[in-house]
């Protein structure tokens, strides 16, 4: 069985992986810069697994995507969302939640944990601070 992924709230810690800064990530945000309307990527990888985490904000929802390339060629999807409060610079998930796909020899997980990170635009991307822990996600 694979090493699961499990995206919390302070998902820029991602199983305290080191995220290298996209160079898309530099300069100054666009005037219209939104965390709305868009998808929003990052990209990980372990032991040869490559992961994909999509996510989406609402005013009142977040909704995670992970995808998990395996060593074999296969891949594995799966989501999960939860309820969220989300103002000009702060999310704010309400409640944990969590779903797992299986393939017999490998899962992928996609969780949220309840709790709170704040945000901001860096170049083209979304900048997210969880405790001084900092994640970029890119459109």
């Amino acid at each position: 069985m694979i090493k699961k992924l499990i995206l919390l709230a302070s998902f820029v810690t991602v199983n305290a992986y080191a995220q290298t800064v996209p160079s898309s990530c530099t300069g100054a945000a666009p005037a219209n810069a939104s965390i709305f309307g868009q998808t929003w990527h990052m990209q990980m990888s372990d032991n040869g697994i490559n992961f994909l985490m999509a996510i989406q904000v609402t005013q009142n929802n977040v909704s995670l995507t992970n995808t998990c390339s395996l060593p074999d060629g296969t891949s594995l999807s799966v989501s999960t969302s939860a309820p969220a409060i989300v103002t000009a610079n702060q999310v704010q998930i309400l409640q944990d939640t969590q779903n797992e796909t299986d393939s017999g020899s490998y899962s992928c997980t996609a969780t949220l944990s309840a709790g709170a990170f704040t945000y901001s635009f860096s170049g083209n991307c979304l900048e997210m601070n969880s405790n001084g822990q900092i994640g970029y996600l890119t459109p």
